[in-house]
């Protein structure tokens, strides 16, 4: 079973309450955009999303939150899969063990993480050439069991996890299963992905999903695209302004062409935070105001913080992010750019958000035994390099040795004498190596030991693992302690 979960929920869900009374009414456009997306206008709403993948488990507790939440709240929940960011979803993360040779060979071998490919090295090419998965069709997925063995081959690894086969062969299944009903691989991962949560959300359905694409075709993105067209100096002046004063959130700002500098100072054409995405090439390109008006608005995509301001002016009353997006508290993370940018341009107050997050580790080491950091690691192969030079350690002779050789070249200029003493110190230093060989060899030993473990415990503490291998008894006790957070 997999380690217990460490999880963060900011502000703490009896705020959440707090936050939906707060909401204000909606006004014409929120409500027309809440229709078109289908979602209630009666009772609030809790948004969140991520790209299109199979996340691992603090994702996850994102998407359980908001389930949870809306149950307990009553609020009606919706998940936005961000289909034009060129996620690589075409292979899928496991722990192996690789069998070590020599005398220290045994049944565990090193820890190591191994992608499997399930889907083509072309499809990984174009999504690692910024291609969006919006464009891209269903994609045929390999089996899963040679999948897994290739993966395994180079060293003749073996799963670290009796489990892994099982989960590889669920999501590749679900992947397969998907690609009958749907459009592009956006919608083919998010399908299978919603397949693999269904288990461990009963009694609870999967989240109603949209696609991020799907908003291009509301008369509320179109109003906001408007808006840029027609302000687009003004749009970027605050986008860039709210970037600068939050230079932890590392947003770069946008650029401008043909004039330098500021937006505004004498500038032909401002980026502007969309992206262009042609049915007929599926790379995603940057766009210009000056291209703004020959693109229709169907080819347009928001681009992250356009996204979750849209949804937070009138999709939704609470949206969850990450740490990222939300910061350790909830509100201070890249979001926060946001909040400024959108208050200076538009004048417009946006929904409140909240940060969920979740560490949950698989068991691959035994949690009774000590597990040294690199720190730890980097500590014992000094001290088996120094041992090789310390006098203290080769010995009483070698120490003498060592330094009254050090205060004749401290003490004289003359480089004859300097080389003599400096010759003689590593003879005698070179013989109490050769006498201490084994001691020092010990301690290399516990270097090289040390490297392997604290290697070990690198795989060991990893979180980005795909939430399927985790096991169905982990992920429904996962659930429950989200659950719980919000039953309180």
């Amino acid at each position: 079973m997999s380690h217990p979960s460490d999880i963060t929920i900011q502000p703490a869900p009896a705020a959440w309450r707090e936050m939906l009374a707060c909401r204000a009414p909606l006004d014409p456009r929120a409500r027309a955009l809440r229709e078109a997306l289908r979602l209630p206008i009666d009772r609030p709403v809790i948004a969140s999303g991520h790209q299109a993948t199979i996340w691992h488990a603090g994702i996850l507790a994102k998407y359980l939150a908001v389930a949870h939440a809306c149950d307990a709240l009553g609020a009606a929940p919706l998940w936005v899969v961000v289909d034009h960011d060129p996620e690589d979803f075409t292979t899928l993360a496991v722990p192996a063990r690789v069998p070590v040779p020599g005398p220290s060979e045994g049944a565990s071998g090193r820890l190591a993480r191994r992608e499997v490919r399930l889907v083509s090295e072309e499809i990984a090419a174009l999504l690692a050439a910024d291609g969006a998965p919006r464009a891209i069709g269903p994609v045929p997925i390999r089996d899963p069991e040679a999948a897994l063995a290739d993966a395994l081959a180079p060293g003749h690894a073996t799963p670290a996890l009796p489990g892994v086969a099982d989960a590889v062969a669920g999501v590749g299944r679900a992947l397969s299963d998907a690609a009958a009903g749907t459009t592009s691989a956006a919608e083919q991962v998010a399908a299978a992905t919603a397949t693999l949560i269904a288990p461990i959300l009963e009694p609870l359905k999967p989240l109603p999903t949209i696609m991020a694409s799907s908003l291009a075709r509301t008369e509320f993105f179109g109003w906001l695209v408007g808006m840029m067209r027609d302000e687009p100096v003004a749009c970027v002046r605050a986008y860039n302004a709210a970037a600068s004063a939050h230079p932890d959130a590392r947003i770069s700002p946008l650029a401008t062409r043909g004039g330098g500098g500021d937006a505004g100072q004498g500038s032909h054409a401002v980026e502007l935070p969309l992206w262009h995405v042609r049915s007929t090439d599926p790379i995603r390109r940057r766009v210009w105001s000056s291209d703004l008006p020959g693109i229709p608005r169907q080819e347009l995509a928001p681009r992250a913080l356009l996204l979750t301001g849209l949804l937070r002016l009138a999709g939704c009353d609470l949206f969850v992010h990450g740490t990222g997006g939300g910061g350790a508290d909830g509100a201070s993370g890249y979001d926060a750019i946001t909040d400024r940018w959108l208050a200076d341009w538009l004048g417009l107050p946006l929904a409140p958000t909240a940060t969920v997050t979740a560490t949950l580790t698989l068991p691959l080491l035994d949690p009774r035994a000590p597990a040294p950091t690199r720190a730890d690691a980097a500590r014992a192969r000094w001290q088996a390099h120094h041992a090789r030079h310390d006098g203290a350690f080769l010995g009483p002779g070698a120490a003498q040795a060592k330094s009254a050789a050090l205060g004749v070249i401290n003490a004289t200029r003359d480089r004859a004498a300097r080389r003599s003493a400096y010759a003689s110190m590593h003879r005698v230093l070179a013989d109490a190596r050769a006498a201490r060989s084994g001691a020092i060899d010990e301690l290399t030993r516990k270097a090289d030991q040390a490297d392997a473990l604290a290697a070990d415990a690198d795989v060991a503490r990893d979180r980005t693992w795909p939430f399927p291998l985790h096991g169905l008894e982990s992920l429904l006790a996962f659930d429950r302690a989200v659950r719980d957070r919000f039953a309180r």
